[in-house]
């Protein structure tokens, strides 16, 4: 499990563990409101 201080930081985050390891699984909870799960939405696709 991991915390990040700000969305860019996580997304990161993200994008580096896939690129390293294209095999692993990655499962992401989200919590707040509406326009931050949005973006986070908005920034993975």
């Amino acid at each position: 499990m991991a915390v990040f201080p700000s969305l860019p930081l996580a997304i990161k985050w993200l994008r580096d563990s896939v690129y390293q390891n294209r095999s692993v699984r990655i499962q992401v909870l989200v919590t707040g409101s509406l326009h931050l799960v949005g973006d986070v939405l908005r920034l993975v696709k």
